[in-house]
């Protein structure tokens, strides 16, 4: 029954039930205006979390590439890095193998003159007992002679 159809049937009751109907019916009808206002409300809320979502993705993709750059030059820094190390430990070794190659020559040249040496004393000692046995047997000619 609609509101026009109830105004009809307003002299079928009194002027307090007839109040009560209205308000009955403002009621009904601003419940369905809140609804309706309601769901505008949510539909526009909708719409702003949707453009929050575009927002954010586009700001996360912004942050993602800004760190990949960074991640990037930092990982060429670190390449370049490594590289000056490498550099810097190749040439130390280098220096250390000359100064022990050095060292090995100077070991191996004291070893030459104990060698040199000690042979000499060997061909000193042989010698000498060479003509100490010749002394002794002169002598022992001379004795038996």
């Amino acid at each position: 029954m609609g509101a026009v159809e109830i105004l009809n049937l307003r002299h079928a009751f009194d002027e307090k039930q007839s109040e009560a109907i209205a308000r009955f019916f403002d009621a009904n009808a601003a419940t369905k205006k809140d609804i309706e206002e309601v769901r505008l409300e949510i539909e526009k809320l909708r719409t702003e979390v949707e453009k929050l979502r575009a927002e954010l993705k586009s700001d996360i993709e912004g942050v993602r590439a800004e760190l990949m750059s960074e991640i990037e030059k930092l990982r060429t820094e670190l390449k370049s890095d490594i590289e000056g190390v490498r550099t810097e430990l190749k040439l130390d070794i280098e220096k250390v193998r000359a100064d022990l190659t050095v060292e090995i020559e100077k070991v191996r040249g004291e070893i030459e003159k104990v060698r040199v040496d000690l042979a000499d004393k060997m061909l000193r000692y042989q010698v000498g007992g060479v003509i100490s046995i010749a002394v002794i047997f002169a002598g022992f000619r001379y004795l038996v002679g």
